[in-house]
């Protein structure tokens, strides 16, 4: 495995990043957010037994949960 190193700005407070390591560590602060906010609401409804009544899409096209009356 590739190892990565930042710079030494990505340690400082106040430090100026190039938009090389920027971009790359801002979409992943993105993404951590969203999955930190979706997590327990997947845990809560997955145990209160509401996600059960989702049907999954038999479409080729993807396997996402349908929101098409069958």
């Amino acid at each position: 495995m590739k190892e990565v190193k930042l710079e030494e700005s990505a340690y400082q407070f106040d430090a100026k990043m190039s938009l090389k390591q920027a971009i790359p560590l801002g979409l992943q602060h993105v993404c951590a957010m969203f999955v930190g906010n979706l997590t327990p609401l997947l845990i809560i409804t997955s145990a209160c037994g509401i996600a059960a009544n989702l049907q999954i899409c038999r479409s080729r096209c993807c396997r996402a949960p349908c929101l098409w009356p069958a």
